[in-house]
């Protein structure tokens, strides 16, 4: 197993999630507590494990991607 290349799949999504929340997380209370939402709206501490773990399975599936491509 190529290490470097686990930990470059692993790390990018989860750097993209987290540059993506610098620029969201300013707007939450403002704007997302404002709005409208349905019964069925999922509680606010929910959202951050939920994108944690799917930038990680999109890390896995990268990493599972390229080996494919690499012929491993």
């Amino acid at each position: 197993m190529n290490y470097k290349r686990l930990i470059i799949s692993l790390a990018l999504p989860q750097l993209a999630g987290l540059a993506g929340s610098l620029f969201t997380t300013p707007a939450i209370p403002a704007w997302y507590a404002g709005l409208e939402k349905p019964s069925f709206n999922p509680p606010n501490w929910i959202f951050a494990p939920v994108w944690t773990l799917l930038f990680f399975v999109d890390g896995n599936f990268s990493l599972f991607y390229m080996g494919q491509r690499i012929g491993e």
